[in-house]
């Protein structure tokens, strides 16, 4: 089976590690998933590193672009796939079904606040009934603004997003990394790992951070990743004098290292997070998370059980609980444990990749059959 994945990222989010997650998964179980995204995006390399058939051309970013439409159904002609899986990109979806495609995929990565999400106009829901015979939702907060949105829910699935196992460090790797980035020796390292924009709330854990080392703890923060927002941050840092105890690494390819040295992760996202992959990778090193309540986390982190979670945006709370694991070692290793026993029963990329599979021969199996 060959399943072409469109994506219209040009930098490296959770869309495209989870398809790089993916692509590799399914090709051991048979299934080629060629992949068509923009000109320069940064997730060529990561890509291909997986094993993927990356094919770059020119396409904006936005879901609609009526002038990349030729474009992108000249490809789908020239791949002649089984089935097109756009990631937001309704653009290729309407390409698709014009070249005649008859399973045609999209994934919903992204979950808002009820208040935020209204129902599509009639014209728009026919469109997308039209163009998309599955929707996979990464969420049941996904899932349930696609409800909202109106979205036929016949036609919609959960498969909750899953990453590859870290690898154990080598001997001496954690010394190497926390040496790199300046790290002093035996302080508790404190981890995030996330893209660097407002809805993922690095302020939120700048201010944390502020809390725990005016209460007098050896703790330090790093923040892996890059993004718009990398400049304000850095202000921010700056101005409340915490340089050396805040460390901004940029984005780290090698992010198994970085999982490996870290103490603690948080997620502090006040906006789209469905099941984030950064939980799910911090839980197979055997790495606790604190988590905010917003959106997927709570699907991942159940508090006290296999990590804490706080109120999204309440820095004082999220200070609180990083407190609490510092000074309970005990507790820690508890959580870290329970943490790698609740990625290996659900939130493996071996667990996803079965389900998308399953998915995939069921829909176009049955499209094949009414033919």
């Amino acid at each position: 089976m060959r399943v072409l994945h469109i994506i219209t990222d040009s930098n490296v989010g959770g869309a495209g590690i989870l398809l790089s997650n993916l692509t590799a998964g399914l090709e051991t179980r048979g299934i080629s998933c060629p992949v068509l995204l923009p000109r320069g995006s940064r997730l060529t390399g990561i890509l291909k590193q997986s094993g993927a058939e990356v094919n770059e051309i020119d396409m904006t970013e936005r879901s609609f672009s009526p002038r990349d439409m030729l474009r992108i159904a000249h490809e789908i002609k020239r791949f002649s796939p089984d089935a097109v899986h756009t990631h937001a990109c309704l653009t290729g979806r309407i390409a698709a079904r014009i070249c005649g495609i008859k399973s045609i995929f999209n994934t919903r990565h992204c979950a808002w606040e009820r208040s935020e999400i209204g129902r599509l106009s009639l014209p728009m829901r026919m469109l997308y009934e039209a163009v998309t015979d599955m929707t996979v939702a990464t969420a049941r907060a996904a899932l349930s603004n696609l409800a909202q949105m109106g979205i036929n829910m016949k036609k919609t699935t959960l498969i909750l997003n899953g990453a590859g196992r870290v690898k154990s460090p080598s001997p001496g790797a954690k010394e190497r990394f926390l040496k790199k980035y300046g790290v002093p020796p035996n302080s508790f390292a404190v981890g995030m790992s996330a893209r660097l924009s407002p809805e993922k709330g690095q302020e939120i854990l700048i201010c944390a951070a502020e809390k725990v080392i005016s209460d007098g703890f050896n703790a330090v923060f790093i923040l892996a990743g890059d993004g718009a927002d990398e400049c304000r941050l850095k202000r921010l840092t700056l101005d409340k004098g915490l340089m050396g105890r805040i460390i901004f690494t940029g984005y780290i390819s090698a992010i198994g290292e970085f999982y490996n040295s870290i103490d603690l992760h948080v997620n502090c996202s006040v906006g789209t997070e469905t099941s984030s992959l950064s939980i799910s990778e911090a839980m197979s090193a055997g790495v606790p998370s604190v988590v905010s309540d917003f959106g997927g986390n709570t699907e991942l982190v159940t508090d006290g059980i296999n990590g804490l979670v706080f109120p999204s945006g309440d820095a004082g709370a999220l200070a609180e609980r990083i407190e609490r694991l510092i000074s309970d070692p005990s507790a820690l290793h508890f959580l870290g444990d329970a943490a790698a026993k609740r990625y290996d029963e659900s939130f493996s990329a071996e667990r996803m990749c079965a389900e998308y599979e399953k998915m995939y021969r069921a829909t176009v199996g049955a499209k094949t059959q009414a033919l």
